[in-house]
């Protein structure tokens, strides 16, 4: 009998005695009253003692007749629980039945080959994830390093973008919180170095995280966000570590576990200089070696601290080989043929994949909303974009369903806000009756509506009429800079953008750097200021991946502590905001055309928005879920007034998986069946987050390959 049905069992042990109890009590008032029979002094007394006697015998049985039903009824309420053990007996044997087949199911060995990042791949400028942003240098890190908590194991039923849920890597639990603002974790006592040169498997201390969050803080870019959040950082004794938080921070855990920080590296490859192309990790790959424009290469650690935790010995594959090449005539051929495993793919060459891989049925496919924010987005210093006006204009012009239906094969895609598709805090603003038309008076929500509750020409005459207002009635023609590196299909998409936006009185020409040049200059703001009156400078692209909470999106994209600065200005602090405050031109190189407009954002960008910040500020303290992403659709809605950047579309995300790709199921033990067959997890985190379970059929490749 299992430890849960006997304490079951003496649950209802005890309810039955109660209720004996009770009705022997009831009972017992007559047998009191039968012992008055003998003690009568008189006639009268006897009478009255004679009609007490039968009234009491009637009580008792009354109270007999039910102590008779109660016990009836709980004999068959313990015989239906009887009934319902020994299902629950047979269900656990079947499930341990099911968990040794599973077992036996299980595949181990062999090396995977997958792009990089699918069409996206390309070299990592640098293998060291906080001396760059870029997705290059982060995703590579998730397969080697660990962190202090990570996003939960991909597993059936598991959004592969579910940020929401962590749980311990090198932490030995998740911590503890004895109060909004302070956050203790033990670390782990078990977790090793690679079993390489030159740490040799040593045991990582907690002076090796302490080492790396003083390094984190010397050269991240996202050390600012982070010192905004964390008061100190405090080693303790016995192996606790404790973070004290400026004030409750709603998404800290998020923070904690983003692929975007404190991924722990060991002292010794700063030392020696080694850290940007030989990483050593505590992970659960290490790292062999990286050859460019070829692939990164890993195998197994065979020491993964997590493979206890998990139940299994994990990883289960050997190794895995990540090609650097995202050109889709290579890659899609690849993938039917068998050499390529799996890979990404973008959903305008989805229905190409299918024809070139028909082995690939429904139950290989994945989709993923769009978490990466995006869309066209501007320096406020170089007219006409720090107009509000533009902007709105911009957004109107954009047929956001045409550019899918030319783009997006898959027919899954969607819009977008500035935060992308994050969940649970996404606000879809095809919904105008959640979204809004307008937000506080201004227009919102329809902004995003032409060819919908915008017919195209009412869309465009708006569009035409907002430039008309900022000082533009002839249009606006400017340079759109962006790089080339994404790969074509991702081209093709900006070129569908700027198309469609062309019918409301844009005219653009594109300009392509390349990608590390792109990172270093554009994403930074740094355009052209060559204003002349009648060309200008912007931008169209990703501006964030891996984002785990949208405070991510809002530290790195719109604060003004960001130090990123995708607007550019990135000298300017909030200490001389005096200059800031002097580009509010309205959007025009002649102040006599200016028109000033109530929904102008000071200054024309988010530097100066006060009331965007406050938003900013309110919504990390709301620690309740529900009240978080109300007030988080909120921002969503003024966001959309200012239109800091225009988002383009949501494509999905696309996994496309080969019949021999299988994946164990962590939680449950079992082969994950069904469709979709495989749960990866498609965040900066992947490597050690999903990838740790696939397997590998080699069989079943045999038959295709």
């Amino acid at each position: 009998m299992s430890e849960r049905n006997y304490w079951q069992r003496m649950r209802r042990r005890r309810m039955s005695r109660r209720a004996l109890l009770g009705a022997s009590a009831r009972a017992g008032v007559g047998a009191a009253g039968l012992a008055l029979v003998g003690c009568g002094d008189d006639d009268d007394d006897g009478q009255q003692a004679a009609a007490q006697v039968q009234q009491q015998q009637a009580d008792q049985q009354q109270a007999m007749q039910q102590q008779q039903q109660q016990a009836a009824q709980q004999q068959a309420a313990e015989q239906q629980a009887d009934q319902a053990d020994q299902q629950q007996a047979a269900d656990q044997g079947q499930q341990q039945q099911a968990a040794v087949a599973a077992a036996s199911d299980i595949i181990r060995g062999g090396t995977r080959t997958a792009p990089f990042v699918g069409p996206y791949s390309g070299n990592p400028p640098t293998l060291d994830p906080y001396e760059n942003l870029t997705y290059r240098a982060q995703i590579p890190s998730g397969f080697h390093y660990s962190k202090l908590i990570q996003a939960i194991t991909g597993s059936e039923g598991v959004n592969p973008i579910n940020l929401a849920e962590y749980e311990p890597d090198l932490a030995a639990a998740m911590p503890e919180i004895p109060d909004d603002t302070t956050f203790v974790f033990r670390i782990r006592e078990d977790a090793t170095w690679h079993d390489v040169d030159p740490l040799n498997g040593r045991a990582v201390t907690l002076d090796d995280i302490v080492m790396t969050h003083d390094r984190f803080q010397e050269i991240s870019p996202n050390a600012a966000g982070w010192n905004k959040v964390i008061s100190a950082f405090e080693p303790g004794e016995d192996n606790s570590l404790t973070f004290k938080l400026h004030r409750p921070h709603a998404p800290f855990l998020t923070l904690a576990g983003s692929g975007q920080h404190l991924y722990v590296i060991p002292q010794e490859i700063v030392d020696d200089g080694t850290v940007a192309e030989r990483p050593v990790g505590s992970g659960a790959w290490i790292f062999d070696s990286y050859e460019p424009d070829v692939s990164i290469n890993w195998r197994r650690n065979p020491n993964w601290h997590r493979s206890n935790d998990l139940g299994h010995d994990l990883p289960l594959m050997d190794g895995i080989v990540a090609t650097m090449n995202g050109d889709t005539n290579v890659l899609i051929p690849a993938l039917g043929e068998g050499s390529l495993d799996f890979s990404q793919l973008s959903p305008a060459i989805f229905k190409q994949a299918q024809e070139a891989a028909p082995q690939i049925e429904e139950d290989g496919y994945v989709f993923t909303p769009n978490t990466v924010p995006g869309g066209f987005y501007f320096n406020f210093s170089i007219p006409p974009w720090n107009d509000v006006r533009v902007r709105q204009a911009l957004s109107l012009a954009m047929n956001r369903n045409d550019i899918l239906s030319a783009t997006d094969d898959t027919g899954r895609g969607g819009w977008m806000t500035g935060i992308s598709q994050l969940p649970p805090y996404w606000m879809d603003p095809q919904d105008l009756d959640k979204f809004g038309e307008t937000f506080e008076g201004e227009d919102s929500g329809i902004l995003f509506h032409r060819g919908v509750a915008l017919s195209n020409d009412e869309a465009l005459q708006k569009a035409r009429e907002l430039l008309s207002a900022a000082g533009y009635p002839d249009g606006i023609s400017a340079t759109v800079h962006h790089t080339p590196d994404y790969g074509a299909t991702v081209v093709n998409f900006y070129e569908a953008c700027t198309l469609s936006a062309s019918e409301g009185g844009f005219q653009f020409e594109y300009f392509g750097k390349e990608y590390a040049a792109y990172i270093a200059s554009i994403f930074r703001g740094n355009f052209p200021d060559d204003w002349d009156g009648e060309s200008t400078h912007l931008a169209i692209g990703p501006l964030y991946g891996g984002a785990t909470d949208p405070e991510d999106l809002f530290a790195a994209c719109y604060a003004r502590t960001s130090g990123r600065h995708n607007w550019g200005s990135a000298a300017r602090t909030p200490d001389n905001i005096e200059n800031v405050l002097a580009l509010d031109t309205g959007g025009n190189a002649g102040a006599e055309n200016w028109t000033p407009h109530p929904n102008a954002a000071v200054g024309g960008g988010p530097e100066t928005d006060e009331r965007l910040h406050e938003m900013f500020d309110t919504q990390k303290g709301l620690l309740d879920l529900e009240e978080r992403i109300e007030y988080i659709n909120d921002i969503q809605r003024y966001m959309a007034t200012k239109m800091y950047i225009v988002p383009y579309t949501a494509a999905p995300g696309v996994y496309a998986f080969n019949p021999w790709m299988k994946q164990l199921d962590v939680k449950t033990g079992q082969v994950i069946g069904g469709t979709p067959r495989m749960w990866p997890k498609a965040t900066y985190g992947w490597g050690q987050e999903g990838e740790i379970a696939f397997m590998l059929d080699q069989s079943i490749k045999d038959e295709y390959v």
